[in-house]
């Protein structure tokens, strides 16, 4: 649309953030509509305290000088310098305009200008047995040419409604396995005696997890970058939970799993990382790592009723756990890409 002004956000406008962030409600409400609403501090934070690595970009499409859609560019500085994120949203009142395609016109130029080469996005779909979803953002990446690489699939569980019976069993079991192995517990800052190790295990996630046929390459992670990525997520008024299993005769950590949530989490959080080192898998480590999580983030976080979990579609080995841990689907996230000529 020719009349549509996009302009960079800025944060120090108050009545132009007052309408992005009544934008940013109105269309979780109706696209995502059984998830705590966006907390408006966070997801300002989000923007003035990126983690290490990414510089984000926040943008809005006027209207007659009135908020009707939002995008955030994300440029990568350490790995996958190539690849730009871009996500956003369109006021459910102005969506089939053509503002969503004058939104990716312009995304496109600036990546363009910062010389990436390809273009990620997601959307959300329907997954059997899970939530209603609306398919626009699905059919809106298509229609710009993106193709689908990778599969996920969006997992929750309520922690009220699990059998708490049935998992103290699993993870007594599970145990009786693991018993060559010390479990530590943590929040926000990694010990200083493991922190190499968490980084080690940090920059093997896309080594270790299905990636489908996405144009990335794996984290380049050291204890400098799990400190700094931690400061930023303290920025943002994120707490971290952590578990780990390290090896009684190694010392090294075997197993880690963490999630998070924000400072007002309305019962929700959602995991991180869960993963096991290769040397030492096959000894039921990612269940215990994953329903110790759930015990010590129960006991630290009052209120807590929700968490999600994100996996590949083809991560069997993992989907196991998660379903013997009380996770049931919940809809489907579809990883675009697009590769952008010069």
């Amino acid at each position: 649309m020719s009349d549509v002004d996009i302009r960079r956000l800025d944060l120090d406008d108050t009545a132009t953030v007052d309408e992005w962030f009544a934008l940013r409600q109105a269309s979780f409400a109706l696209d995502l509509p059984d998830d705590p609403a966006p907390d408006r501090g966070e997801i300002v934070a989000s923007i003035a305290h990126p983690r290490p690595g990414y510089v984000p970009e926040e943008y809005v499409a006027l209207l007659d000088g009135h908020v009707v859609a939002s995008m955030r560019l994300g440029f990568n500085t350490i790995e996958n310098k190539h690849v730009a994120d871009v996500g956003g949203c369109v006021d459910p009142r102005f969506r089939r305009r053509g503002i969503g395609r004058a939104l990716w016109d312009y995304a496109l130029d600036r990546i363009r200008a910062k010389g990436c080469t390809v273009v990620q996005a997601t959307a959300f779909a329907p997954v059997e047995g899970g939530a209603d979803r609306l398919t626009h953002g699905i059919e809106f990446l298509k229609a710009m040419g993106a193709e689908p690489k990778l599969d996920e699939v969006r997992r929750r569980v309520y922690l009220s409604t699990v059998d708490e019976d049935a998992n103290a069993a699993l993870l007594a079991d599970a145990w009786t396995r693991a018993g060559a192995y010390e479990l530590r517990l943590w929040t926000n800052f990694t010990p200083a005696d493991i922190i190499d190790d968490i980084a080690y295990l940090d920059g093997r996630v896309l080594t270790d997890s299905p990636t489908g046929d996405l144009d990335i390459e794996a984290f380049k992670v050291d204890a400098a970058r799990v400190r700094a990525a931690e400061a930023a997520a303290c920025a943002k008024l994120r707490t971290g939970i952590h578990v780990a299993l390290v090896h009684n005769e190694s010392g090294r950590v075997a197993a880690w799993a963490c999630l998070s949530h924000g400072v007002d989490h309305k019962g929700f959080a959602s995991h991180g990382v869960t993963i096991v080192d290769p040397d030492h898998r096959g000894r039921r480590l990612g269940t215990v790592v994953k329903l110790e999580l759930h015990r010590y983030a129960k006991a630290v976080t009052p209120g807590l009723r929700v968490v999600d979990t994100y996996n590949a579609a083809e991560n069997g080995h993992m989907i196991r756990i998660n379903d013997l841990v009380g996770f049931r689907p919940l809809d489907a996230v579809v990883d675009f890409q697009r590769e952008v000529a010069p």
